[in-house]
């Protein structure tokens, strides 16, 4: 684990990225977080989400610049804002966090103790299985973890991607292999050892990454602007659509009272509504 971490996190302390690997070493295997790419994923995550290990509390953008006002002003006075090497955010997080701890750990605690490696690593393996993010397409995992919704683009998403494919490239692909003598937990790695590890993988990380990518791009056209809970932009202009046109032959049915065309507004405002329907379901299934 410290050497995937130092490839993570190569210009990191290294008293402040170790602290963390026998919390992760303890609590990942305990969350279900043990298939090699589900670990690369979530490693990938926490070492972006917490500045490549160097902080368990979401910093404080300028309250005059364009991401406190877009993103900060939101939550941040509440006092629930991120902590934890996922940066667990808002009170819907940190109270069922916090309960599960009093029930598994028989510890209670209070916001500030999330900031603590142990209680960081806990808080973002539980949010990962609480969200269900193992086997999801690494496209999937960050924009829920990121945005909140599992077909939005993370913001700095390239370098996220870049993370995994370091961290798949490091993790050993069997048991026999994590036996195998590694550098020394100290080195220091070369500039060249880090660009070769975010852009080189074997075929079979190649052919990983080329279906996350695959299916990255399947979601957004899935979703075109789509919040989870909306309909998308496309869905929307058709159901509008079909409105208009049925607005525009009942009123020229009314004029020439042709009962003709008044039924066909009857099957446009038909063909609105299931429309509409398929649109909510696909919008419900992109929210799972």
């Amino acid at each position: 684990m410290k050497d995937v971490l130092r490839k993570l996190a190569p210009k990191t302390p290294a008293s402040k990225r170790d602290r963390f690997v026998p919390y992760l070493e303890e609590a990942m295997p305990r969350y279900g977080i043990t298939d090699r790419d589900d670990q690369a994923k979530f490693l990938a995550t926490i070492c972006f989400e917490s500045d490549y290990f160097k902080t368990t509390k979401e910093y404080k953008a300028d309250e005059g610049s364009e991401h406190w006002r877009k993103y900060q002003s939101k939550y941040w006075n509440t006092g629930y804002y991120g902590r934890g090497l996922i940066q667990l955010t808002h009170k819907t997080n940190y109270v069922p966090f916090i309960e599960h701890v009093r029930k598994t750990h028989g510890v209670d605690l209070i916001r500030e103790d999330i900031e603590h490696p142990k209680w960081a690593v806990e808080s973002a393996c539980w949010f990962w299985l609480k969200n269900k993010l193992n086997g999801r397409t690494f496209f999937a995992t960050q924009g829920r973890v990121n945005r909140g919704s599992a077909t939005k683009r993370a913001l700095d998403y390239d370098r996220r991607e870049a993370l995994y494919k370091i961290a798949l490239s490091a993790i050993p692909s069997s048991p026999e292999a994590a036996n195998q003598p590694t550098e020394a937990d100290t080195a220091t790695p070369l500039p060249s050892d880090d660009q070769t590890n975010a852009t080189s993988t074997s075929s079979g990380t190649f052919f990983s990454t080329t279906m996350d990518k695959l299916a990255g791009v399947k979601a957004k056209f899935d979703a075109i602007g789509v919040d989870p809970t909306t309909i998308s932009k496309p869905s929307w202009f058709a159901i509008i659509w079909q409105k208009v046109w049925a607005g525009i032959l009942f009123v020229i049915g009314l004029y020439m009272e042709n009962p003709w065309i008044l039924a066909g507004t009857v099957v446009l405002l038909i063909v609105a509504a299931i429309l509409y329907n398929n649109a909510r379901k696909r919008a419900r299934e992109a929210a799972k």
